[in-house]
């Protein structure tokens, strides 16, 4: 699988270059590639001479570079180097430093023959390097492509010992650096730099490209986590001598090391990348002893790996739909529009089918909740309408007499104060127990009309401002019991529409105050939900930056895949690239589970 796309956003190498263009321009490189049936261009990778006719041929069109790569000395892969040097220059501008110089000084510990990253880096930024190496000839070699594009005034080439890594090249130079670049050998001897060593798994595939490096390139001692540990060693020495310390490892298990390593030494600002390129990656770590700084806000490239799909065998025995895959698809399509994700069938054959789906907000949770409460919401207005009907135009019987007695005079208790107190006594008591003395057989329903039509218009009212006034859900609006109020939010209500102005303001507050607490404490826990992905839905909009849609970026964003496979119809959901999570691929599933049944 590819790599490119994890490729640092600035590397001119994540659309693969032309070869028909590039060996129609060089004649060079036209001898090494080979021109398919099918009318295209092919290079042989496991050949050295063809990927040194590329690198060659790439370095003199991208940075006007003319470099000889030996055939005994390692092939540097531009794309890599490039993404290194990419990343360095991010690292750059987190620690850069205002009274620093325009142009930038650094060591290339370890430069080899080809000294790759000093030719491209001064070529490209201007910067200027001290390049060390161990190897006499590959000294030699670099000088000569140093000399050959004329930066030998931006690149010195120095040889150290053996075992010498930065300390004594910035004690010897006399001056402070911006960085350093550092590509230790990988291996710690001939038997792990082997590919059929112990370094390689036996289920791993072979390298797709030819390795033509030296024994002094691929080797030294201890490895890449010893050479990088007295590297370590050496910044703690030096301090900020170095603004930004950088090297590449080959291993992703020496990573975890060199981190453990970096903690061990107490060093508090590092941070690590990955460089992600065709079928390779390598690892980056950066560290630094600048006050004032955050070096883990330079950007990281990270790739992830493909997350298995999510499988559904479809029951072979559905009520409503013929086991079949047209039948099938055409339910999905009404299910997909029901929940207005778009979708496009990019594949329809006689035994599968792929349909491509995405959706910008969550319209696919719960959906059995949203029901129940459409239909609550919708009783609970039929049965206000119904309720206040009755009360407005339905006779009232014997039962609800003494009931509407009852709450009439708490609700027109309190019109009379006396010193912050409530009389009890009022015009609803007296005509109370006359009602009371009356005898059973003599009362009549036309009485009932005569002596509480007063009354209960007043509760009308009254209920309909206590409505507006503080929104009193609509069921404590009315009890089981259709023809009485029975809600002590209502009493308290006319009670607080009777008091004293001081203590009514003060009421006020409180209620105001506990609205306020238990709105708060509804968010609170929506907010909670929403985050646990749980009870509430997950986040329903499609992410954007300065007000533009993140393309790419959905809530949902998969594949759908039926394939028929003897007598089962199986359903996939692959997640693509881009796409916000899986969990909404998940409910998704679990939806269309529920309705194709």
């Amino acid at each position: 699988m590819s790599l490119n796309r994890f490729m640092h956003p600035r590397n001119i190498y994540r659309t693969p270059p032309d070869f028909k263009e590039l060996a129609v321009t060089y004649p060079e490189f036209r001898r090494h590639v080979k021109q398919e049936l099918s009318g295209k261009i092919s290079l042989d990778f496991q050949d050295p001479a063809a990927l040194r006719a590329l690198s060659k041929t790439l370095l003199h069109k991208d940075f006007d570079l003319e470099v000889d790569l030996p055939s005994d000395r390692l092939i540097p892969a531009l794309p890599q180097r490039l993404n290194y040097i990419l990343w360095v220059e991010d690292l750059l501008e987190i620690v850069k430093e205002d009274s620093a110089s325009d142009v930038l000084e650094g060591v290339d510990i370890g430069t080899g023959a080809s000294c790759i990253i000093p030719l491209i880096a001064c070529r490209k930024n201007k910067w200027k390097f001290v390049a060390t190496e161990v190897d006499a000839e590959s000294i030699s070699l670099a000088q000569k492509n140093v000399d050959n594009n004329g930066l030998k005034d931006s690149i010195q080439i120095i040889q150290t010992e053996s075992g010498c890594v930065l300390k004594e090249v910035v004690e010897e130079v006399g001056k402070n650096f911006d960085f350093c670049f550092c590509n230790p050998p990988f291996f710690r001897d001939q038997w792990e730099a082997n590919p059929e060593g112990k370094s390689r798994t036996p289920n791993r595939p072979p390298p797709i490209s030819a390795n033509s490096a030296s024994d002094v390139e691929k080797v030294t001692e201890g490895g890449e986590v010893e050479f990088v540990r007295k590297m370590i060693q050496d910044s703690l020495a030096l301090g900020t001598q170095v603004r930004v310390y950088t090297t590449m490892l080959g291993k992703k298990k020496s990573l975890k090391i060199i981190k453990n390593e970096l903690r061990k030494q107490k060093v508090e600002q590092f941070t690590t990348t990955e460089f992600c390129q065709g079928r390779t990656m390598r690892w980056g770590v950066a560290w630094t002893f600048m006050k004032g700084v955050d070096i883990k806000k330079a950007p990281t490239m990270k790739h992830e790996k493909p997350k298995p799909p999510l499988i559904y065998i479809i029951p072979n025995e559905l009520k409503e739909t013929e086991y079949s895959l047209s039948e099938i698809l055409s339910k999905i399509k009404g299910l997909m529009e029901e929940l207005k994700i778009t979708y496009q069938v990019t594949h329809e054959g006689k035994h599968s089918v792929h349909i491509s789906l995405h959706a910008n907000e969550n319209t696919w949770s719960h959906q059995r909740r949203k029901k129940r409460k459409l239909i609550h919401k919708q009783k609970l207005a039929n049965s206000k309408e119904e309720k206040i009907q009755h009360i407005t135009n339905a006779p009232i019987s014997e039962h609800s007499k003494q009931e509407t007695l009852g709450s009439s005079s708490l609700l027109t208790a309190g019109n009379n104060q006396d010193s912050g107190e409530i009389k009890t006594k009022s015009k609803t008591e007296e005509y109370t127990k006359k009602i009371c003395e009356k005898d059973n057989d003599s009362y009549t329903v036309e009485d009932s009309k005569n002596l509480f039509s007063k009354d209960l218009n007043g509760c009308k009212t009254h209920m309909e401002k206590e409505e507006t006034s503080y929104d009193i859900p609509e069921d404590q609006l009315f009890t089981k019991d259709k023809h009485s109020f029975q809600s002590s939010s209502d009493v308290n209500s006319v009670a607080l529409e009777n008091t004293s102005d001081s203590k009514r303001e003060e009421e006020s507050n409180f209620l105001s105050q506990q609205a306020a607490k238990k709105q708060k404490m509804e968010s609170t826990s929506s907010e909670a939900t929403d985050s646990s992905g749980k009870e509430g839905e997950i986040s329903t909009k499609r992410p954007r930056v300065g007000g533009l849609d993140v393309p790419g970026s959905y809530l949902l964003n998969c594949d759908l895949q039926l394939k028929k496979e003897g007598n089962m119809i199986i359903l996939k959901l692959l997640c693509k690239d881009g796409a916000s999570g899986r969990e909404p691929m998940h409910q998704v599933l679990q939806f269309i589970k529920n309705r194709l049944k």
